[in-house]
């Protein structure tokens, strides 16, 4: 994660929010964050069922909560998009 960080290949936004899950919703999210046509993971810190079905048709899209991560996940993505609150659930899991 840190040479992703240092790389600059992780997005980190204050919250990621959909009303309906609809991907069409989900691919203006990635379009403003200029995220979209890439190989992107999507680490969220608990499910969320909007942003889950909203993310399942975008190609190259793979969404995954803090407590599922493994290197696999962070290395076969060239972007990582987290929210704040992630970042905070992947602070307190790796200080055990």
């Amino acid at each position: 994660m840190s040479a992703k960080l240092s790389d600059g290949e992780i997005t980190i936004v204050e919250t990621l929010a959909l009303e309906k899950p609809k991907t069409k919703g989900m691919v203006e999210v990635l379009k403003n964050l200029g995220l979209d046509g890439k190989s992107l993971l999507l680490i969220l810190p608990a499910k969320d069922e909007n942003i889950i079905l909203s993310s399942r048709n975008i190609p190259g899209l793979k969404v995954a909560r803090v407590m599922d991560l493994n290197p696999y996940l962070i290395l076969t993505h060239d972007k990582i998009l987290m929210t704040r609150d992630a970042v905070n659930a992947m602070t307190e899991v790796c200080s055990r």
